[in-house]
């Protein structure tokens, strides 16, 4: 491979680890395939049978540093993963919807107007007092503000192992809600 036309590949996620340099032209189809959701091989034209790529096999050779032919995983929608995790509740989806940032769009922080674009775009109503259900998320350990970044929250572990474990019963029971007019003062 010419020098001036490696790139280095890193994908990492579920225990997995992966680093290689590739060619420009490899890691051009890499780029497309995961864009797209669609798989692509080099030297591959848009009047190949589709179903041919699809049936390729695409596993890495072994000892090679071709990545050219490596499936890209299946994008799931916002809407699919709150259905996934089983947010039913508006804290559920507030950390459900930031869960989802960080794993599907590689974003370890968002703010209330990406809650706002998360509900729109699952095509949930959108809370009507999103800062009081923000705090509500904060006050059930889900999410957190991130230090120094005003605005900004994060999904803590606790967050992402109700997302994952798909709130059960316990752990709604632990973060009911309490109206402030029922509250004992």
């Amino acid at each position: 491979m010419d020098e001036k036309k490696i790139y280095k590949i890193r994908i990492e996620g579920n225990g997995l680890s992966l680093e290689r340099n590739v060619s420009k032209d490899i890691a051009e189809h890499i780029i497309v395939s995961i864009l797209t959701g669609e798989p692509q091989s080099p030297g591959s034209s848009n009047e190949e049978d589709p179903q041919q790529a699809v049936n390729q096999d695409t596993r890495p050779q072994k000892g090679g540093d071709d990545l050219s032919a490596a499936k890209p995983l299946p994008t799931l929608s916002i809407r699919e993963f709150l259905d996934k995790s089983n947010a039913r509740r508006i804290p559920d989806k507030i950390a459900a919807i930031g869960y989802y940032y960080e794993t599907h769009d590689n974003r370890s922080v968002f703010s209330q107007d990406d809650l706002v674009r998360g509900f729109e775009s699952a095509a949930e109503p959108v809370p009507r007092n999103i800062s009081r259900d923000i705090k509500w998320a904060i006050r059930a350990a889900w999410i957190a503000p991130k230090v120094g970044q005003k605005g900004m929250y994060y999904v803590t572990h606790a967050g992402k192992q109700a997302v994952d474990s798909q709130f059960p019963g316990e752990i709604l029971k632990k973060t009911r809600h309490v109206p402030s007019s029922t509250r004992k003062t």
